[in-house]
């Protein structure tokens, strides 16, 4: 049950970084005229941060934030972000850029279950 409780305010956390993703991405991309790469990179590093604030006091409970934890969160979000890439990328090649705020939603969502895993059994492990 705790399992059940912890993935739904992570998934809570996370449906608000992902629309702080979104328009983040948005506006890199189409007011900025960053290319789609660079668009969800800014995107990635505001929502990733915004996201482990809350998930550290929200999902995890802890009281503290420390730099390491950070360090640590922001290091297993990049692989979340490898993975988000490839896949726009790909959708991007196969398919056509006129998709490509889907393609940048499936890519956040690709990297949820990643996120969850490394969260709950690295970053904010709690040691009793």
């Amino acid at each position: 049950m705790i399992l059940n409780v912890k993935f739904l305010k992570f998934a809570c956390t996370g449906s608000l970084g992902t629309l702080t993703n979104l328009i983040v991405f948005y506006y890199c991309h189409s007011r900025f005229e960053y290319s789609p790469i660079n668009a969800s990179i800014s995107a990635f590093l505001v929502a990733s941060t915004q996201n482990f604030v809350i998930n550290n006091y929200f999902t995890f409970k802890n009281k503290t934030l420390t730099i390491k934890k950070y360090i640590k969160y922001f290091f297993s979000c990049l692989i979340a972000l490898m993975v988000n890439l490839l896949l726009l990328q790909i959708l991007i090649i196969f398919f056509s850029i006129n998709y490509l705020y889907l393609f940048q939603l499936l890519g956040i969502l690709s990297g949820t279950l990643i996120n969850f895993y490394l969260s709950k059994t690295y970053i904010f492990l709690k040691i009793k």
